[in-house]
């Protein structure tokens, strides 16, 4: 819940989390303090010059108000931290922003921990790890990127970012983000400890180390790059820093998961994972879409589908996909591996891998005969079940509101 308070003997924009809409709340905390917006988008009289015709006296200051929020654009990572977006009201000028905050999990606050370490992570968070890198770099050197996401320091903007891109626009981003550092930085000095530290954490991401027990030596890598940088080779720096952020190890291309990699990822992500490879597989065997974007190939747009759709119209579109290429397509062995295929997605999305047995001859068998057999819809009864396991897409638990506190709030 956000407010503002005129009776708290605070100021800005208040956040309380609770399970329940009637409680236990948490203490309140300032999600937003109006010194923050002050003479930037918030008038401050006498400070700046941004307000309303005729509202420049001395008493016309700004202030916050109405922090709505936009709940289908809400991110996260389980158990580590919630994206949240708002309009937040400013009075003066008379104006809506949207602003965004970023809620941390109390053991996330604890004690926190990197989001990628090794070369196994995933790339969403690999890309974030080196983007929140850069930008302490240029927040150290006073050098400005294009936006104000690529100038975050905090995390969850990188990984929220990079899962719009694929894996070629971040390797491009990285690059483009490098080379504007190194060319903004006077010192040599300066330019080797930044060629230096970016290279090893690169490394941690591309190779296996910790396998041989091995470690990069910045000292090395400082030394060779400063030899370059005074010999005039910068060229070469960037060469060699572009090369290992093309390693296929370090950002592989995974842009068919959607960034959806197994039972804790967000609805529309394991959605989006889904109903693009339903219509991979649609597109592959020339079916004709009942609606066109049904057999969009783009990651965004599923998402984004997904995001103003409920969990109800996400079932059914999946099922009604499935059902198009059943209805569409005569050939039963195309239609027994897209029935196998699409399953054991679903449940590596719907269970850890111990719980996931699936037995790929019994479940292709057992379609085959059903299909042999014109049992078409037993096979959509069994595809429609595991769709609607709750493990896959999970419902917001339902509110049972005791009566005593409904009879409470009637008087």
């Amino acid at each position: 819940m956000l407010y503002n308070c005129n009776h708290c003997n605070t100021r800005g924009i208040v956040i309380r989390l609770a399970d329940n809409p009637w409680g236990d709340w948490s203490s309140p905390k300032i999600i937003f303090d109006p010194k923050d917006g002050y003479g930037k988008f918030i008038h401050s009289p006498g400070n700046d010059n941004i307000y309303d015709k005729g509202r420049n006296r001395h008493s016309d200051w700004g202030a916050v108000y109405g922090p709505y929020q936009i709940t289908p654009y809400s991110t996260g990572i389980k158990y580590r931290y919630t994206k949240i977006y708002f309009t937040l009201s400013t009075w003066n000028p008379y104006q809506v922003i949207q602003m965004s905050s970023i809620i941390t999990s109390d053991e996330e606050e604890k004690n926190p921990h990197l989001y990628a370490n090794s070369i196994n992570d995933r790339n969403d968070r690999k890309y974030a790890h080196i983007s929140v890198v850069l930008a302490n770099l240029a927040k150290i050197n006073n050098i400005l990127f294009e936006s104000s996401i690529h100038n975050s320091i905090y995390i969850a903007d990188h990984i929220e970012w990079s899962q719009f891109h694929t894996h070629v626009e971040l390797r491009e981003k990285l690059k483009s983000k490098f080379s504007q550092l190194i060319s903004n930085v006077v010192s040599d000095e300066d330019k080797a400890d930044m060629y230096a530290t970016v290279l090893l954490e690169l490394l941690k991401l591309t190779y296996d180390y910790d396998r041989f027990s091995n470690i990069p030596n910045y000292i090395i890598h400082k030394k060779w790059a400063i030899e370059n940088i005074r010999k005039r080779h910068l060229h070469i720096i960037l060469e060699e820093l572009n090369q290992i952020i093309e390693e296929k190890d370090f950002l592989p291309n995974q842009d068919y998961l959607c960034y959806a990699y197994g039972p804790d990822d967000s609805n529309d992500h394991k959605y989006a994972r889904i109903s693009l490879l339903e219509s991979k597989i649609g597109n592959d065997i020339n079916i004709s879409w009942d609606i066109s974007t049904q057999g969009s190939l783009s990651n965004n747009f599923h998402i984004a589908w997904a995001k103003f759709h409920s969990i109800d119209e996400m079932k059914k579109e999946i099922i009604n996909k499935f059902q198009q290429i059943i209805n569409k397509h005569q050939r039963v062995e195309d239609i027994v591996k897209s029935f196998v295929c699409i399953i054991e997605t679903i449940l590596e999305l719907s269970y850890c891998n111990d719980d996931n047995h699936f037995d790929h001859s019994s479940v292709y068998e057992w379609v085959l005969s059903n299909l042999k057999d014109n049992k078409q819809e037993s096979l959509l009864v069994m595809f429609s079940r595991y769709v609607n396991d709750k493990k896959f897409l999970p419902s917001i638990p339902s509110i049972d509101i005791p009566f005593e506190t409904l009879d409470k709030y009637n008087k």
